[in-house]
């Protein structure tokens, strides 16, 4: 501190010793404000810690304020000032000025000291039995923060007691502070005497105030039903408040008190219908859509809940208005769907077709989607295939795309529909479908109805030379199970795309989706064709399931409204998760079987969960195995049916009564030995199908494969390695952490390799990471070229490899980890 701020602070130290004299609030005011301001600016003025504290015996409640931030700010920097500031605190809790005790007791609690604690404690049981509300209000919200250090129960017995405050600050204060302290528990526990207390005092409390008392009273469980009836009475004119915290508040009371008894439930229900539109009405005029939004949400949950016959007269309410924002358009276009009816549906159908014109794309597309799910929802299809026909003559993009996602859904329902649009299905071109999803959706309705679409098979070959093109996974996923599907009744039109398929799906895609399904499919059509139509032909999910937001829903629990699941349409267990509690016991803690077994399992339970992971019992597994006679003519060919694609049959190999396993693929290049098979390759399933009841015949000998066989000395110079290293493509990087007691040296690295007749062309080190290049020659023709990555502190190796051979670069790799023990 410069030598003119030392003077100012001094200065200040002879106002404040002066300052019991000075008769003028005001310039004892001025005072106090120049230390806080040369506080705030961060001069150091800790020196006027004993005159401030002098200062704050005295009436004014601004002088008060201003003095208690400077003693707790530096109070908590320097301990040595602890004891004076608790004293201080003290001496005011014990003022006859309500305020002044408030304050002190706020200041006490904000001192973040040990020495404090018994102090805090003290003050904060008295500050609960005082007269003034203020006072006791501030306790509360002491007791919060205190309670976490020291359990104390006797704080919790107090705040119960407080809720018979007559001051209705103390008892909202109360509530809310119990709710936190006994969070665990569940937050304050509401009991019959306190329900009715609270709620023959309801009008006392503001909004927040009964807000909270109604969240309170949804959790009480009324054991009788004149109980139930009571409460109800008490909220009846809560549900024309206008305030819409206080109204669903109410609401939320309403259904948690009728959710066990369903005749009750549909009344309470209609008699919310009326306050919820009145209000979505009401914020709607004013502009304040952000209530407008919450309330709607509540409706379209009570409509999922099954109580959307009682928003059917009122539909006019959710027509869309043109200033409204986007959120507010869809969620109504949401409800639209769920309250549909027989006596209302054509007037909201042609309000759809009004918003499917509109500029807004995303709206239009919503209004198709809402059309969708009401024509599943009600069964007068028949009545409005016009109006989806005049939607896909606009020959609009995002139109057309939504049409078809909607078209799926419909046709999952009315499968007999689909030859009133088979001209359309036929004469799209794939390239007007704009989005992948609507792509997807268009090729599985041709080969969900490929025996009613003449021409399915020939668009699905125009689709998969597009789509290799494309390499759209999720397209590409379809079109593979689509071709299957077309396989088991339009055999001979389909088995060559589909055996193509298969091997493009397999050898040139990289997604490791795609290449597990079609080896899945290969195998399977490879093991039992009559298990493979069962499995890939299967009866798909109920219609219910693709109904907009699960419209005939009726799960979840009343405790889900007036909560953020209503906003995210979702129940908690969806966007939370609940971390289980772990054992603690000291097994548990051992590295092996038993650790990360939750409490309360047992580890046979665990071990049972994880070997049973699609849940299947086996006396619920259905009888797959069907009578050839089942399957169509054009499903027996004489000839292969999978295509004459002249390799593919080398590429997989299955058999049926052994399982073929690959040895870790390390390079990706699936090099491991194979056992011996008695079917090679998809060729071969034409005799799966045949009705030929001859022997099938044997696979032939497969080549010997190439042995990996070393050079003992090494010829290779400098220039061609370089030559060669530039020159050859690289294989996937090989990472691994290696165990040893100790770092070794570059000329340790290079004599272990040297023992596996692999040279060191150079070497060098910088910083922490050894770097070796390294090569080796096949005895017969070949050469392996190796960068050895070490790093000296972590143990990890990194191998980048190159070779011209790349039949036996996967055994190379193996053979060079094999010198460090790795298997």
């Amino acid at each position: 501190m410069d030598l003119t701020k030392k003077n100012e602070v001094n200065e200040l130290k002879i106002l404040l010793n002066g300052i019991s004299f000075e008769k003028d609030q005001t310039k004892k005011r001025d005072t106090i404000k120049k230390v806080i301001a040369y506080m705030t600016l961060g001069i150091d003025v800790s020196s006027l810690f004993s005159e401030m504290c002098k200062a704050s015996r005295v009436e004014d409640i601004v002088q008060k304020k201003m003095i208690y931030q400077y003693i707790t700010n530096y109070a908590e920097k320097n301990p040595d000032l602890v004891v004076m500031a608790i004293n201080t605190f003290l001496v005011d809790c014990k003022s006859h000025n309500g305020k002044i005790r408030g304050l002190a007791l706020r200041s006490l609690c904000s001192l973040r000291s040990k020495d404090s604690e018994a102090h805090t404690n003290a003050a904060i049981l008295e500050g609960l039995d005082d007269i003034d509300p203020y006072v006791k209000k501030t306790a509360i919200i002491g007791c919060i923060k205190v309670f976490r250090a020291n359990k104390n129960e006797e704080y919790t017995k107090k705040l119960y007691k407080l809720i018979f405050d007559p001051s209705p600050l103390v008892v909202i204060n109360s509530i809310s502070a119990l709710n936190e302290i006994e969070e665990k528990k569940g937050g304050c526990e509401p009991t019959e005497e306190i329900v009715i207390t609270l709620l023959n005092r309801i009008k006392d409390f503001n909004e927040w105030g009964q807000s909270i008392i109604l969240d309170l009273v949804a959790r009480f469980e009324a054991d009788n039903e004149d109980l139930k009836f009571d409460i109800m009475n008490l909220l009846e004119d809560r549900l024309k408040h206008a305030s819409s915290s206080v109204l669903l508040g109410a609401v939320k009371v309403f259904i948690s008190l009728t959710k066990d008894d369903k005749t009750l439930s549909k009344d309470v229900q209609e008699r919310l219908a009326s306050p919820l539109i009145t209000i979505m009405a009401s914020a709607g005029t004013t502009e304040n859509y952000e209530i407008c939004y919450n309330v709607i949400s509540h409706i379209h949950f009570i409509c999922l809940k099954g109580g959307g016959e009682f928003f059917q007269n009122d539909f006019k309410q959710f027509f869309l208005k043109y200033e409204e924002p986007s959120y507010i358009k869809f969620l109504k276009l949401d409800v639209l769907a769920c309250i549909s009816s027989e006596e209302n549906v054509q007037e909201i159908i042609s309000e759809l077709e009004e918003y499917v014109s509109d500029a807004n794309s995303d709206l239009a597309k919503r209004a198709i989607k809402t059309f969708g799910d009401i024509m599943i929802k009600l069964n007068n299809f028949e009545d409005n295939i016009s109006i989806i026909k005049n939607f896909l003559s606009l020959h609009t993009d995002y139109i057309t795309s939504e049409c078809i996602l909607a078209l799926k859904k419909i046709f999952m329902k009315y499968r007999e529909a689909v030859e009133e649009f088979e001209d359309f299905l036929v004469n799209i071109s794939f390239d007007s479908i704009s989005e992948n999803e609507a792509k997807a959706a268009y090729i599985w309705i041709l080969g969900e109805f490929g025996n009613e679409i003449a021409h399915a098979p020939y668009i699905l070959e125009i689709m998969i030379e597009a789509q290799k093109d494309m390499q759209c996974v999720e397209i590409s996923i379809e079109l593979l199970t689509s071709l299957a599907k077309l396989f088991f009744t339009r055999a001979p039109e389909v088995k060559n795309m589909l055996g193509k398929f298969i091997k493009f799906s397999i050898t040139e895609n990289t997604d490791a989706d795609l290449k597990d399904r079609a080896a899945f499919y290969y195998k399977l059509l490879q093991a039992d064709i009559f298990s493979a139509k069962q499995i890939i032909c299967g009866d798909g999910p109920e219609i219910e399931e693709y109904t907009a937001n699960n419209l005939t829903s009726k799960h979840g629990t009343h405790d889900e409204y007036f909560s953020e699941e209503v906003l995210k349409i979702k129940s908690k267990s969806k966007f939370k998760k609940k971390h289980s509690k772990r054992s603690k016991t000291k097994e548990a803690t051992d590295e092996g079987a038993e650790e990360g077994i939750a409490e309360g399992e047992t580890k046979d339970e665990v071990e049972e969960d994880d070997n049973n992971l699609i849940d299947f019992e086996e006396e619920q597994q259905p009888e797959i195995s069907q009578p050839q006679e089942e399957l169509s003519e054009n499903f027996m060919p004489s000839a292969n049916l999978l295509g004459d694609d002249d390799t593919f049959g080398d590429i997989l190999e299955d058999k049926k009564e052994e399982v073929y396993q690959e040895p870790d693929d390390i390079l990706g290049m699936g090099t491991g030995e194979k056992k011996e098979t008695k079917e090679s390759s998809i060729d071969d399933l034409s005799s799966a199908f045949s009705t030929d009841s001859g022997p099938t015949p044997a696979a032939e000998a497969e080549p010997q494969k190439p042995q990996l066989t070393l050079k003992t000395t090494a010829d290779l110079d400098p220039n061609n390695f370089q030559q060669k290293w530039m020159t050859l493509s690289a294989f996937p990087l090989i990472s691994r952490r290696l165990s040893l007691p100790s770092a070794p040296s570059i000329q340790d690295l290079c004599n272990l390799f040297a023992s596996k007749y692999i040279f060191c062309m150079a070497n060098g080190q910088v910083d922490q990471s050894i770097k070796l290049y390294l090569y080796s020659q096949h005895t017969e023709s070949g050469v392996f070229l190796m960068e050895f990555l070490f790093n000296v502190m972590t143990f990890d190796i990194q191998i980048t490899l190159k070779s011209d051979r790349t039949d036996l670069a996967e055994a190379f790799a193996l053979y060079t980890l094999g010198a460090f023990g790795i298997s």
